[in-house]
């Protein structure tokens, strides 16, 4: 069964970075929202899986944005479980290093 993940995707409006005296200033997003929501369904009939909460990190490469790590459950087999890791980066948001 194909699965479709679909949910709160938040519309990324954030500054260009722009080089200044040789370095990159990163990216931020302030409009971005602290949680964000997304449900993993079956493509083929819509029936839920499981809903992630997805929570804002700093990553230890220095990128922002969200990750969420949980299980779901197969809701035709609930013996079948999924490991589910989710990552949502803002791309340019890296600090220098």
């Amino acid at each position: 069964m194909p699965c479709l993940l679909t949910g709160g995707l938040a519309v990324v409006q954030c500054r260009h970075a722009f080089e200044m005296e040789g370095g990159i200033v990163p990216k931020t997003d302030e409009q971005a929202p602290a949680e964000l929501l997304f449900e993993i369904k079956d493509a083929a009939t819509g029936q839920l899986w499981g809903t992630v909460r997805l929570k804002t990190k700093e990553f230890a490469t220095g990128s922002r944005g969200f990750f969420a790590s949980a299980k779901v459950a197969n809701p035709q087999n609930t013996d079948a479980r999924y490991q589910c890791n989710f990552q949502m980066i803002l791309v340019g948001s890296k600090t220098e290093a």
